[in-house]
């Protein structure tokens, strides 16, 4: 949300990173996937998947900026792909991208199952994931997309809220 409503501000801090470390894949990869969170995607996700196509390893959760452009697209059978590739136990994003692609492809009982680990993990997360999201994503149309997953989940879930 603050690189939304700082986008000036935003360009600057991302020309002085590149200027402090040139061509550091960490660097660019954040750059790029908060182009995307910015609704920039155009000029972020080629920057994502062009680390990803550099680096012969690299965290999971970079396959979250090709997951979110693909949900936001209505690609469910992408966007599940790369979801099934982010792998985090202390963070809940492996299990809600997962979890929401389910829903929307009508795979409710994998989508349970995801659902049930996201509130292992977290059992506020009904109470509080909104919020989250809406901060963690800066657009708020996106994180009503992703909470629309969830909903979709806790409906049918036993602890249905």
């Amino acid at each position: 949300l603050f690189y939304q409503k700082n986008l000036k501000r935003s360009y600057e801090e991302f020309t002085l990173a590149r200027t402090i470390s040139k061509n550091h894949p960490y660097i660019e990869f954040m750059i790029g996937f908060h182009f995307c969170l910015m609704n920039k995607w155009e000029e972020g996700l080629p920057l994502a998947q062009k680390v990803m196509s550099l680096a012969s390893s690299y965290p999971s959760w970079y396959h979250m900026a090709l997951f979110l452009d693909y949900y936001r697209r209505e690609k469910y059978e992408d966007a599940l792909s790369e979801a099934q590739q982010i792998i985090s136990t202390d963070i809940v994003y492996d299990s809600l991208v997962r979890c929401v692609a389910h829903a929307q492809l009508g795979e409710q009982h994998e989508a349970r199952q995801e659902f049930q680990e996201i509130l292992r993990r977290n059992p506020n997360f009904m109470e509080t994931g909104k919020l989250y999201l809406n901060r963690f994503l800066g657009s708020g149309i996106l994180a009503d997309k992703i909470w629309d997953g969830v909903l979709k989940t806790s409906k049918g879930s036993k602890q249905s809220f």
